[in-house]
C-alpha cells in the first residue's frame, strides 16, 4: 500500500494529449521541411520580389529545427518532471510543448500559403 502512496499518478488525458499533439506537430513539421518545402522555394524563387517574413522564416531550415528541439526539449522535460513526481511543473511544460508545435505549424501553414494570397490579390488589382 506505502508503495502505490510514493508513485506518481498515471499520465492523464492531458498529459497524454500534450504528447500527441507535440509528436504530430514535429511530424508534420519534419514532412512539411524535408517534402513540402524544397518545391515550395522552387516555387516562390520566381515569384519576384521579397517574400513576407512568415514565409522566409517558414522556409529557413534553422528556424524550423529549432523549433523542433525546443518543443522536443520541453516534452523530454516535461515526462521527466511528471515521472519524478513533479505534476505540475511537468504539466506545464507538457503545455508549453504542445503550445510551440501548434505555432511551429500554423507558422509553416500560413508560411506557405501567403504568397498566394498576395499573388491573388495583385492578379485582381
Amino acid at each position: 500500500m506505502r508503495d502505490m502512496m510514493e508513485r506518481p499518478a498515471a499520465f492523464g488525458a492531458f498529459e497524454w494529449g500534450a504528447v500527441v499533439v507535440s509528436v504530430l506537430g514535429v511530424a508534420a513539421s519534419l514532412c512539411f521541411t524535408f517534402l513540402v518545402m524544397p518545391s515550395v522555394a522552387h516555387a516562390y524563387r520566381d515569384f519576384g520580389g521579397t517574400l513576407p517574413l512568415v514565409t522566409r522564416l517558414a522556409l529557413s531550415r534553422r528556424f524550423v529545427g529549432s523549433w523542433m528541439f525546443l518543443d522536443a526539449s520541453l516534452i523530454v522535460a516535461g515526462v521527466a518532471q511528471r515521472s519524478s513526481g513533479k505534476r505540475r511543473a511537468g504539466r506545464g511544460l507538457l503545455g508549453a510543448g504542445a503550445t510551440v508545435s501548434a505555432l511551429l505549424v500554423a507558422t509553416l501553414a500560413i508560411g506557405t500559403y501567403l504568397p498566394l494570397f498576395t499573388l491573388a490579390d495583385a492578379i485582381r488589382e
